[in-house]
């Protein structure tokens, strides 16, 4: 039977906005993957990125066995096909067995938010790839740089501080500033230098509505919207945390899209085959 927030173990309090559909403690991890067919305030959270972490490994299946010759090209559209597939796989987990026990809460709690930061990585690392794809020597320092930046934030959103309720906001803006500090280097250039650096068009529109889409969802779940405001109505479908999920999931297909058009642009399998500016 669903319970409501004021019968709940302290532990268990997130959102005080959601009233209702809580699942009681399990201590069991054969009790909470049972309620993956049962009805609370969890299952869209939980179907949401299994379903999610399941098309994207069908799409990096299919990507690799179009693929041919593993190239760096290959590598960098792998690691953020792997990035999505582990943060959202991390994510289900979380959100499956968060009913568990405080103790497993805390340690999928603390995986939910390293697999963020891995997703922000590998879309920041195939992003840059391609941006500076035909300067070698500024893709590998700003890929390095995104690299340290993105170990960075793992340590610091593993502290137990991120972990209180109360810092959703930090969590959020933390990660929101990381998924944007990919699009400084390629704030400097001009339009010559895109020309040369080799940046597409379209994989530029496919981050840029990455991030807008990852920003929505996160201000939904920073202002508590639409629970705040209509209590009791959302606590099953439609909370905050599930539109950003949706959001994530969203900005996720359509970076890939941007992303595989600038992959078969430059290895001259689109309309373009583009060749890097030699002037």
């Amino acid at each position: 039977m669903p319970r409501r927030w004021k019968d709940l173990p302290k532990w268990q309090k997130q959102n005080k906005y959601i009233r209702s559909g809580y699942r009681k403690p399990s201590y069991s991890y054969r009790g909470s993957t049972r309620d993956m067919a049962r009805w609370h305030n969890e299952t869209v959270n939980i179907w949401s990125h299994l379903s999610a972490a399941i098309i994207f490994s069908w799409l990096l299946i299919r990507f690799l066995a179009q693929s041919g010759a593993l190239t760096l090209d290959v590598v960098a559209v792998v690691t953020f096909f792997l990035g999505a597939i582990v943060t959202f796989t991390l994510s289900f987990v979380h959100h499956l067995l968060s009913n568990h026990s405080r103790k497993v809460m805390i340690w999928t709690q603390q995986l939910d938010h390293v697999g963020t930061v891995i997703f922000i990585w590998s879309t920041m690392v195939s992003f840059l790839y391609f941006a500076f794809y035909c300067d070698r020597q500024l893709q590998a320092y700003h890929v390095g740089v995104a690299t340290a930046v993105a170990l960075v934030t793992g340590l610091c959103v593993s502290q137990p501080i991120f972990r209180v309720p109360e810092n959703y906001h930090t969590r959020t803006l933390t990660f929101l500033a990381l998924g944007l500090s990919a699009t400084l280097p390629t704030m400097s250039l001009d339009v010559r230098s895109w020309e040369r650096s080799g940046c597409h068009p379209v994989l530029l529109a496919s981050y840029r509505n990455l991030i807008i889409l990852n920003a929505i969802g996160g201000f939904f779940n920073c202002m508590r919207i639409p629970e705040r405001f209509c209590q009791d109505t959302f606590d099953i479908m439609g909370s905050s945390h599930q539109i950003m999920h949706i959001m994530v999931v969203a900005g996720a297909l359509l970076y890939r899209a941007g992303l595989l058009s600038a992959g078969r642009a430059w290895q001259g399998e689109g309309a373009t085959g583009l060749p890097c500016p030699t002037g």
